[in-house]
């Protein structure tokens, strides 16, 4: 870090750990800017400042608004203890101000269409499966919901899952098409999964696939001497598989989170056609889909822009 016994003296406020790190970061990626200027970021003029969070490069305006937070109040107590003798360049700038910060090149929300083309590149079930439920509705804390999916849990004549392992009192998942329900009954059936989705070649007795365990569960993981047979799959497990297809497709941003942001878009471009709106009331219908506690913090990215730059609408 540039100047770094001063910042030191600014950090050692936080006693939260994960706080001190999100700063450092600010501090780490300041510091090319302010060896090229001579000076520590708090003597910095706006112009300079915005080359900073420029640099960032934030992936949506909460995140861009959160720098700029970051670094007004690291000028504000540079301010107070006699660093900087002006006024913060910050001080009057609005939240939508920083959303010119946000970088646009990076593909992080999918549209139903760039969903369903991922889901046909995916060589395994058990991976096309993943992809459909995140984009459905269902994913959770740890990917409980559908961890604990056991075969006998889908109805297909009902198009409906019983979620038999759920913290949130949701008992029964409707699925709203029936691509699903063909994506959930080859994944139930599948019992090779194909390493790298299906690219790596078999040399010198190495073979391209491995056994999937034999249980119960709609998800299962790799046979080895250490799996456990009969339990859930772990969390870890459905992590490396999704990052497998996102560095093969390649989409750095494609994650259980951003699938599932983009399944809640997808579904407020629906209700915005049916109602012309997107208020509270279509989003508590999205909260209830997806199992969401806050519907404010929907409007981030639920949000008319994102719809229109997805759907063209």
């Amino acid at each position: 870090m540039f100047n770094r016994e001063v910042k030191d003296k600014f950090l050692s406020m936080y006693i939260n750990e994960d706080t001190r790190q999100t700063y450092k970061r600010i501090f780490n990626k300041s510091e090319y800017a302010e060896k090229r200027f001579g000076e520590d970021l708090y003597s910095f003029s706006k112009d300079e400042i915005e080359e900073v969070l420029y640099d960032l490069s934030p992936l949506t305006p909460l995140a861009s608004q959160t720098n700029g937070r970051i670094v007004t109040a690291y000028i504000t107590w540079a301010m107070n203890n006699g660093y900087r003798k002006t006024i913060n360049p910050l001080v009057a700038a609005s939240p939508a101000w920083f959303d010119k910060f946000v970088d646009k090149t990076f593909k992080i929300y999918f549209s139903k269409s760039e969903i369903q083309d991922i889901e046909a590149y995916c060589e395994n079930a058990q991976d096309k499966v993943l992809i459909s439920l995140f984009f459905e509705g269902l994913s959770g804390k740890e990917f409980k919901e559908i961890r604990h999916i056991k075969k006998n849990d889908i109805d297909y004549d009902k198009n409906i899952i019983y979620l038999t392992n759920n913290p949130i009192n949701r008992k029964i998942f409707e699925i709203k098409n029936e691509r699903t329900m063909s994506v959930l009954r080859q994944a139930a059936d599948q019992t090779k999964y194909y390493k790298k989705n299906g690219e790596m070649e078999e040399v010198d007795n190495v073979r391209n696939y491995t056994d999937l365990v034999k249980n119960e569960y709609l998800i299962r993981s790799s046979f080895t001497k250490t799996e456990n047979m009969i339990s859930p799959v772990d969390k870890s497990v459905i992590n490396r598989r999704v990052n497998t297809i996102a560095k093969l497709f390649p989409m750095p941003y494609l994650a259980p989170k951003n699938i599932s942001r983009s399944g809640m878009i997808y579904m407020g471009s629906q209700l915005l056609k049916e109602y012309g709106t997107l208020g509270k009331e279509q989003y508590l219908e999205i909260c209830e889909r997806f199992n969401v506690n806050s519907w404010f913090s929907l409007k981030e990215f639920v949000n008319e822009e994102t719809i229109r730059r997805l759907y063209n609408s």
